[in-house]
């Protein structure tokens, strides 16, 4: 596809050159390719505290090393701007990243990468230490932090925010190589060669590249499960893998259980590699190896994926096993949303404490409750487990504050809004006590329960029903004990909501808006 446009946009310069003068306006100049040699325009767009930009960092820098004296290395950021002030994804500390990191950029360019490779080993501590990472790329701190706390840092950054938004910069990282967006695998040998053809560079690295290995990839899913979509892992693998064998298998057919039963049987859909990607993994620092599981000649990319193709489907009328109990008459259907008793009118609300999406939906639940007449919503914490260990993606500060926000909701629920609401306006901040004393909570008591057996077991149940239902974003809405849906503005979630519970009196004005857009 990339070749047809990038041939239709020849012909399309050809034909103009052509007409022109016969229509009596001069011809549009054609751009002149680059010459051989000549450097490449390489271009970043980070936020400093993301960790797919630090992985990036990790196979892009010794690689500009090499290429230094062929190609231009600039540094964007993504964030916004709200009447004045700056803001990014992951809160306030991170605005202090990405100012120490323009402002390093501005004064001491070369030493830029290897500055941000040392950030990156440690995400969660930006911006403190920062004054390590300079000295060991030699940078004068001194220089850096008067930039970074000053109106030139805020400007260069401002600067930088809407560049990224008028190129249409959403996300975090994105790269540009020659001046369009590289969408390839993140490998040092393939970003090294896009950045070698890009320029016809004559650096001593980009000659006699060596061939990217193939690798031959299936995507295994079962056209009886609603929610097993392959599209997304197609796009996946076309960005991981330059050179792709990549095929499609469904479980029904006599080869995709063969292959099922070879690999392990991974539940669907499932990403099925065969062992030439061995070679691949040795040479890459990408995450994506570590999610690899053998399983003989195969190996199996773990996805996150649920549906078991072997067990009950529980909503398809159709006795799956064979064991003479269909669907909820099955016992591995009992706890299924699908078979789950109908609670009409109750609203749960899925979330990680320190989740910026889950603090906006917080925010606005007063708003909610009013246009739904609701009087409660329940709050639960989306947690799972490592090698057996409870995790939060956002580590253990987040974990502790998820015990102490479940202590809250079961032992004094009337008081679980209050509580949440006020941490949820600044989550980062780990001074919880205020928030415990302006709800109403006695802050030793809260403390005793969130870091005790009690804390621990809360967190665990949630964990168990996350499972259960499958839920692993937040925030996550779940209405009536069977129905999970998103949201974040008010009006859409009274929606979602009233979409189920039309005969709700509040709802009943709602109930035409939510026909109108879907629950």
């Amino acid at each position: 596809m990339t070749n047809l446009i990038l041939a239709s946009s020849l012909f399309t310069l050809w034909t103009g050159a052509l007409l022109a003068p016969l229509a009596g306006t001069p011809a549009a100049p054609v751009e002149a390719p680059p010459q051989p040699g000549a450097k490449v325009s390489v271009e970043l767009y980070v936020m400093s505290k993301c960790p797919y930009c630090a992985q990036i960092m990790e196979e892009l820098g010794p690689l500009l090393e090499d290429l230094r004296d062929h190609v231009d290395f600039r540094v964007g950021f993504v964030g916004t701007e709200v009447e004045g002030r700056l803001s990014a994804m992951h809160g306030e500390s991170e605005v202090a990243g990405n100012l120490l990191e323009i402002c390093v950029q501005r004064l001491f360019g070369n030493a830029l990468p290897g500055f941000m490779r040392c950030m990156g080993r440690n995400l969660r501590a930006i911006p403190e230490g920062w004054e390590s990472c300079a000295a060991a790329v030699g940078v004068d701190v001194s220089a850096v932090r008067t930039c970074a706390d000053s109106g030139e840092g805020q400007q260069l950054l401002r600067e930088s925010y809407r560049e990224a938004s008028a190129r249409g910069v959403r996300g975090s990282p994105t790269l540009f190589i020659g001046g369009e967006k590289y969408q390839g695998n993140r490998s040092r040998d393939s970003l090294l060669m896009k950045i070698c053809a890009a320029g016809d560079l004559r650096a001593p690295v980009c000659q006699d590249l060596p061939p990217i290995p193939r690798v031959r990839a299936v995507i295994l899913s079962d056209r009886r499960c609603a929610t097993c979509q392959a599209r997304h892992w197609q796009a996946f693998l076309n960005r991981t893998f330059e050179n792709l064998d990549l095929t499609e298998l469904d479980y029904l057919d006599p080869a995709g259980k063969a292959l099922h039963v070879a690999a392990g049987k991974p539940l669907l859909p499932a990403v099925v590699l065969d062992a030439s990607v061995d070679a691949l993994a040795r040479e890459s620092t990408s995450p994506v190896w570590d999610q690899l599981k053998a399983h003989g000649d195969y190996r199996v990319l773990a996805t996150g994926s649920k549906f078991d193709p072997t067990a009950e489907i529980c909503d398809n009328g159709i006795d799956d096993t064979g064991d003479g109990r269909a669907d909820c008459r099955d016992p591995a259907c009992k706890e299924s949303i699908s078979c789950r008793l109908e609670k009409p009118g109750e609203l749960r609300l899925f979330l990680m404490s320190q989740c910026p999406f889950a603090a906006r939906a917080v925010q606005v639940l007063p708003e909610l409750m009013k246009a739904t007449g609701l009087r409660e919503v329940r709050f639960h914490f989306v947690v799972g487990f490592e090698n057996g260990q409870m995790n939060s993606l956002h580590g253990s500060e987040e974990l502790a504050e998820n015990r102490r926000m479940a202590c809250v909701q079961k032992n004094t629920p009337k008081k679980s809004l209050a509580y949440v609401g006020c941490r949820m306006r600044n989550p980062r901040d780990p001074v919880w006590e205020p928030c415990a004393t302006e709800a109403g909570l006695n802050p030793t008591t809260l403390g005793s329960c969130a870091d005790g057996a009690e804390g621990e077991r809360l967190l665990r149940e949630d964990a168990r029903l996350c499972a259960l239902l499958g839920i692993q974003a937040s925030p996550t809405w779940f209405a009536n004990n069977r129905y999970p849906f998103s949201g974040i503005q008010a009006e859409d979630v009274a929606a979602k909501y009233c979409a189920h519970n039309g005969k709700r009196a509040a709802c009943r004005t709602l109930v035409p808006r939510a026909e109108r857009e879907g629950p």
